[in-house]
């Protein structure tokens, strides 16, 4: 038995450092544009992934080895340029932007880039960044919250992307290790094995993605289980502080707010609400200045509008319609009132008897499927709250969005619908099956 023990011991620590080997070799060496090997890499982590949980479920294992592992190996990719997103130029941009005490939300990069004077700053805008970015005609679209980091990274950092990008991940991984601790109080408030929260700290996608591509996902996801946390434990007032922080950092949470009605008194829920829209409005003050915050809606707006990618019922729709221009526009438009409405249903019906955290699932669930544009990374959220309740999809979902990444093996870049139609077929096949057998275990 002891012999056992130890076998499954040594095991596991070899898992960690062969995890912690690919991942290193998949965030410095392997380009989006060599498909193969990217999957392959990404396919090699899910194996030892899965080998993990196995693992890690089937042997009494501290909590603390699940954070030192988990920490460990994003530590790794610190050092590393991110490889699959160039998002993180468009971090630097806004950071530096800040730092000269330009407002991000007013002026695009496109009417800044000779508006600059000759400062070391602006020329570093000028001849590293500017070139990288992506969506020059666009105001920023990261909230207050994102723009405060990137700002202080961006005053230590001056003028080397290195650096940037060492501080930016760095942020990612002290966001990760939060969220992870977060998870474990969380799982044992409700008296959950704590090996659950394995589910998240070993996510190859949600390892090379928010640590390796630096995506602020990991700083939203933070706040939103550190407001979790607080609302079981009926702090309300800092709840509404955190889950406001939250969506400051991005707006999804905001979907959650209907939710709050099923769990606390109305008068509750209404505090939380009325908190966490203050902390937002109160993030925004900085950045104040005549049109800049409509701004910021217009671009957020004209971006989904605009971008398409591996998208489910959007996609579908447009099909039937045969991409007719009409019929697309009021897509965009009805898909939106859709949801809103699906969500009250969801919050204010008194038939569903799923939990807070399942029904945030739930919620999120709905969004991304009704979105014009899924990136893999967006699907974070899912992972997170996926290892507090007993559905599995989105794990699935993690590694099938792997394969989305072959539109990066095409020039110009185009989708393979095929692979996108293969995705959600079995996405749904699984959905509707966790969620028969999950109405089951209600009756």
């Amino acid at each position: 038995m002891i012999w056992e023990t130890t076998n499954s011991k040594n095991s596991r620590y070899f898992l960690y450092l062969l995890f912690g080997v690919i991942a290193f070799y998949f965030n410095r060496f392997v380009d989006r544009t060599d498909f193969i090997l990217l999957i392959s890499c990404y396919s090699s982590l899910f194996l030892l992934y899965g080998l993990l949980i196995k693992n890690i479920f089937s042997s009494k294992i501290a909590s603390s080895e699940i954070i030192i592992a988990a920490v460990g190996i994003r530590l790794l990719l610190i050092g590393n340029i991110p490889n699959l997103s160039d998002d993180y130029y468009r971090f630097i941009w806004d950071g530096v932007v800040n730092t000269l005490h330009v407002n991000p939300f007013a002026f695009t990069p496109e009417f800044l880039l000779n508006q600059f004077n000759n400062s070391s700053r602006s020329e570093f805008l000028q001849t590293d960044i500017y070139a990288n970015l992506n969506s020059t005609e666009y105001y920023s679209i990261y909230p207050p919250v994102c723009q405060w980091i990137f700002t202080g990274v961006s005053y230590v950092a001056g003028n080397s992307i290195f650096l940037h990008v060492l501080l930016l991940k760095t942020c990612m991984v002290l966001f990760e290790a939060g969220s992870i601790v977060l998870l474990i109080r969380i799982l044992r408030k409700l008296q959950l094995p704590i090996s659950k929260a394995a589910y998240y700290a070993f996510n190859p996608l949600v390892i090379i993605e928010l640590t390796g591509n630096i995506h602020m996902e990991a700083m939203m996801i933070f706040f939103l289980l550190l407001s979790i946390y607080l609302l079981l434990n009926n702090f309300f007032l800092p709840a509404a502080i955190f889950l406001g922080i939250s969506i400051s950092v991005k707006l999804w949470p905001l979907m959650l707010l209907p939710l709050l009605f099923r769990r606390l008194e109305i008068r509750h829920a209404l505090k939380i609400i009325v908190i966490a829209l203050l902390i937002v409005g109160i993030s925004f003050l900085p950045y104040y200045k005549s049109g800049s915050i409509l701004n910021y809606f217009t671009s957020f707006r004209l971006y989904f509008q605009t971008f398409e990618f591996n998208a489910s019922i959007y996609y579908a729709l447009k099909w039937m319609f045969q991409n007719n221009y009409n019929y697309v526009i009021l897509i965009q438009r009805i898909l939106p009132v859709i949801l809103t409405i699906t969500i009250l249903l969801i919050a204010f019906s008194k038939r569903i008897k799923l939990d807070f955290i399942t029904l945030s699932l739930l919620v999120f669930t709905l969004y991304f499927l009704c979105s014009t544009t899924i990136h893999p990374w967006y699907l974070t959220p899912l992972i997170a709250l996926t290892s507090i309740t007993i559905l599995r999809y989105s794990i699935l979902w993690s590694f099938l969005i792997c394969f989305t990444y072959i539109t990066y093996n095409y020039l110009p870049y185009q989708e393979n619908l095929i692979i996108v139609a293969i995705e959600y077929l079995i996405l749904y096949a699984v959905i509707m099956y966790e969620f028969f057998n999950l109405r089951k275990s209600i009756k």
